[in-house]
């Protein structure tokens, strides 16, 4: 499955503050630890914020937070943030649209395939990666 380097890094940045909860997020911590190039996530922060999923504090020293209860975010609504549309409606070989009356011979295995995957992303939300928590909480944010 490819999801663009957008998508890449917004779960990167989801699962990072799931990992780490109850701190806000400056962007300067999240460029460090995530090594995302900072004018793109800057963008990026600013397009999550749009849609919801995180909001930001004002000022200097204000940072990022999940805007909502990790229950109510799921996989695929990150993805649709980020303008993902890839996945939910693509064709295993890259095609814009298969043809109806010409499928290829792999098309009914694939729609399978990618239905799956839909479902996953669909059904899984913040909370399931919280539960599969493996690493440690981060011991000083502001290095």
């Amino acid at each position: 499955m490819n999801l663009s380097k957008t998508s890449q890094y917004a779960l990167k940045i989801f699962n990072f503050m799931v990992l780490n909860e109850g701190t806000e997020f400056t962007a300067q911590l999240l460029h460090n630890r995530l090594k995302i190039p900072y004018q793109y996530l800057r963008r990026l922060l600013t397009r999550l914020s749009n849609k919801g999923l995180i909001k930001g504090g004002k000022g200097r020293g204000g940072g990022y937070v999940i805007a909502k209860s990790y229950d109510s975010i799921f996989l695929s609504d990150i993805l649709e943030a980020t303008g993902e549309p890839k996945i939910f409606n693509s064709c295993l070989f890259g095609f814009e649209s298969c043809l109806l009356a010409e499928k290829c011979k792999i098309h009914d295995r694939w729609s399978e395939a990618r239905d799956s995957i839909i479902n996953v992303l669909q059904t899984t939300n913040l909370s399931a990666l919280k539960a599969k928590k493996t690493s440690k909480k981060i011991s000083k944010l502001n290095k």
